[in-house]
């Protein structure tokens, strides 16, 4: 709550401490080159989200009579993480993304993404009825984002423009790892996301692919 923030706030005022700015993740700190993209091949631990999103599904069936997906927490998270290098926009006005949903059988476009709430991208994704993919070129957005089991290559055809961004997802795997000298349960979402070689460079690239992972792990962020 805005109290606690406040308290918080009011714990750590005083004089100036030197913060350690950690690591970015080991999988965000280089790409690999794949035509005019830099590739990143990231696993995101949606532990967290699984953990909260039990009391947000009730909350969600009273309002909307339905309930946010993984993916709508992705489709936040690709938008917060791309507007976070200010370049990445290239002097478009603003951020539209496509996603592509059922193997290829829905195609949700979201435009002024980067205004859109998770409430709203789950809005959008339950209005937008089932159908073949759009006419080769009559869209451009600037992400696009591929559900796990559609085909990347195929739906690039669709896209007018090369994308600035193109992020695919897997399915979830549980996996134990060790942590403190402790087993810990993750749950790891396989990411594979592309960044525009020819609109950043890679060090901003790699600075997006970071910040995506950041954010699709603390899921909080993503209801700001």
């Amino acid at each position: 709550m805005a109290a606690d923030v406040r308290a918080a706030v009011r714990r750590t005022e005083g004089p100036a401490r030197k913060v350690q700015t950690p690591l970015a993740p080991k999988d965000t700190r280089h790409a690999t080159r794949v035509d005019n993209f830099y590739l990143y091949t990231l696993g995101a631990n949606m532990s967290y989200l699984a953990a909260i999103s039990t009391p947000i599904a009730v909350q969600c069936e009273k309002l909307i009579g339905g309930r946010y997906s993984l993916f709508d927490y992705v489709v936040r998270a690709a938008v917060k993480a791309c507007l976070s290098e200010p370049e990445w926009l290239a002097g478009d006005a603003s951020a539209e993304l496509l996603m592509v949903l059922d193997k290829g059988e829905k195609y949700v476009l979201i435009e002024n993404a980067g205004a859109k709430t998770i409430y709203n991208i789950a809005m959008e994704r339950f209005a937008a009825p089932k159908s073949g993919a759009p006419a080769p070129g009559t869209v451009a957005p600037n992400i696009l984002l591929c559900d796990s089991g559609v085909n990347v290559e195929a739906q690039r055809s669709v896209i007018r423009d090369m994308p600035h961004s193109i992020i695919s997802i897997g399915g979830t795997t549980p996996k134990t790892g060790i942590e403190a000298g402790r087993p810990v349960s993750k749950l790891i979402l396989p990411v594979t996301l592309y960044v525009n070689a020819n609109i950043l460079p890679e060090c901003k690239a790699s600075k997006i692919a970071a910040e995506f992972k950041t954010l699709l792990e603390n899921p909080v962020l993503l209801l700001l």
